[in-house]
């Protein structure tokens, strides 16, 4: 399965951030540090904050 970031998710203090990913057939959300770890891409600081969350 093959993720794709498409947009960072700020939560709140002392939570991880999120990151909406998605593949194929589905989209949803996974912390960070796992997006992170798995090097999926884009890079991380080349997704934008969701323009509902408070970054």
């Amino acid at each position: 399965m093959k993720l794709v970031g498409l947009y960072r998710i700020k939560t709140p203090l002392g939570q991880p951030d999120l990151v909406w990913v998605k593949d194929q057939v589905l989209e949803f959300e996974i912390p960070e540090d796992r997006y992170r770890a798995a090097k999926y891409q884009p890079d991380i600081a080349a997704l934008n904050w969701n323009e509902h969350s408070s970054a």
